[in-house]
Order: structure tokens, then C-alpha cells, then sequence
């Protein structure tokens, strides 16, 4: 139903902080509903699309244009450890050739990133208003009908004509090529490193017996920022655990224990049951 969404009531933990989830989910109304892939070999027409409008929504709640590129951080870190480490290469391409298989086998974040960073590399390519008003402009045409990434391409060139700037746009190796996309648009690094600088510090109090902090940076952050940081010390602790005594102090300043966010809670107590 186009008009309907499903979601888990994991999502609502009151303060709208897995709003980036809902957003998705209601974006697939014009991107994968409306506007339909034709086979699941075309899947990140669907969730490519989709990923990058959840993005520009939030951007709209959160009244920060630097979360457009935060939230993309994750989403290509996570697309670096699908294609590394989890999938078959020749399931790393955008286009895949599932033939009688089972869809499911190939399921896997490449379709929502890479799907995601070869718009970004578009829209960065011809500019963001013109490429929001090619946005519009396919949805329109392909409204109530399926397409091919090949429709997608021949659709784009059109939109374009005479725009030179298309002319370097290798479509073979961004369609068909396996492993990581080709270009990968520079990301503001801002919002995460704030993040990452706050791991830092408390791995320093853990580990070099520095004062804790006093004030809860935390109160004006996004969730994302709080489970990058959460992030970052899993990353930094993975071959010595957190002294229990470190998690304490940080749970009296941050209250993390009590957060109703589910992703927040779960990195929380993957922290917790490591000490």
C-alpha cells in the first residue's frame, strides 16, 4: 500500500530519535512504490533512491545540512565491511544477475549505499538543484510504472542533454563494476569527529587514568552522533574492554542505561557485557 507504512515499535522511543527509519520507510512511497524497479536486479533503484531521500528529509528535521553527509559516513562504512567482508563480488555490483536464485542471496547493504553514493557522485557531478529537479522530473515519469537501470541511464542522459559534465560519467563500472563504487564523493567529517574525539578522551580515562568529563556533551546531539560514538569505542576497545568503573562514570554523566533508543541501548550494553 503506497500509502501505508509498517514499522517496528522499536522506532518509537518518544523523542523521535529513529525518525531517519520512519523517513525511509515513508520515502519508499515514491521510490519503490510508485516508482518501481522492474527486477530485483535493478534493487537499488529502490533502495538507492530511497536512502538518499531519507537523507534529504531529515536534513529538513534536523535544520543541518552537515547531517546529509554524517548519516552517509555510517552508511559507507557500513559498505565498505558488506563488500570486504560479508558478500560474493558478484554480488558487490549494482546490477546483479540473480537469474532463478533466491533475491534474498544477494540481499545486502550495497544496494542502499553503493545504490546511494552513485547519486551522490550525480548530484555532485550536475549540481543539487538540478539535480532535485531531475529527482521530480523521474518520479513524474515514471510514475505507476517499472524501469531498468538502463531506463534510469537513457533518462538521465535525456534530462541532460548538452550538460558535458555527463560525458565523464562511466556508467558501465558504476552499474555493472563489482567491489567499491569508483568515486566516492568527499563527506564532512564535522559532526563524526566530534563524536570520535569524545571516544578518545574516554578511552583516555580508562586507559590513562585521565579525569572524566564534567559536562554532558551529549544533550544537544543527534542519536547518530551518540551511537558513533558508541561506535568508536567498540572499535577502540576490541582488545581490552572498558574497565566497569569507566562505564559507571559514564553512564551517571550520559544516562545511557536509560535511553528508550534501541540502538543506543543495544551498543550500550554490547560495551557493558564486554567489562
Amino acid at each position: 500500500n503506497p500509502c501505508l507504512t509498517f514499522v517496528t515499535p522499536t522506532l518509537l522511543a518518544g523523542d523521535r530519535s529513529l525518525a531517519d527509519v520512519v523517513a525511509h520507510e515513508i520515502a519508499h512511497s515514491w521510490t519503490g512504490n510508485l516508482v518501481t524497479n522492474a527486477t530485483w536486479d535493478h534493487f537499488w533503484l529502490n533502495e538507492g533512491w530511497t536512502t538518499w531521500l531519507q537523507r534529504k528529509i531529515m536534513v529538513q528535521i534536523k535544520k543541518n545540512r552537515k547531517f546529509f553527509d554524517f548519516d552517509a559516513i555510517e552508511g559507507r562504512k557500513s559498505l565498505t565491511d558488506t563488500i570486504m567482508n560479508e558478500m560474493k563480488p558478484e554480488d558487490t555490483s549494482l546490477v546483479l544477475n540473480i537469474g532463478d536464485a533466491d533475491p534474498d542471496d544477494s540481499y545486502s547493504t550495497v544496494a542502499y549505499e553503493k545504490g546511494f553514493t552513485f547519486l551522490l557522485y550525480l548530484e555532485r557531478l550536475v549540481g543539487t538543484p538540478e539535480f532535485e529537479s531531475f529527482f521530480k522530473a523521474y518520479i513524474a515519469t515514471f510514475s505507476g510504472e517499472t524501469l531498468t537501470s538502463e531506463d534510469f541511464r537513457d533518462f538521465f542522459i535525456q534530462h541532460f542533454q548538452g550538460n558535458k559534465k555527463v560525458n565523464e560519467i562511466e556508467w558501465d563500472v558504476w552499474l555493472y563494476g563489482q567491489g567499491m563504487p569508483p568515486v566516492l564523493p568527499p563527506l564532512d567529517q564535522s559532526m563524526a569527529k566530534a563524536s570520535k574525539d569524545l571516544a578518545s578522551l574516554w578511552v583516555a580515562v580508562d586507559r590513562e587514568g585521565e579525569a572524566p568529563p564534567t559536562k554532558n556533551d551529549m544533550t544537544s546531539w543527534s542519536s547518530p552522533q551518540i551511537t558513533c560514538f558508541l561506535d568508536a569505542l567498540h572499535v577502540a576497545t576490541e582488545d581490552k574492554p572498558l574497565q566497569i568503573s569507566t562505564l559507571q562514570a559514564m553512564d551517571n554523566l550520559y544516562h545511557l542505561a536509560e535511553s528508550q533508543n534501541s540502538e543506543i541501548l543495544f551498543r550500550y550494553c554490547q560495551l557493558a557485557v564486554a567489562s
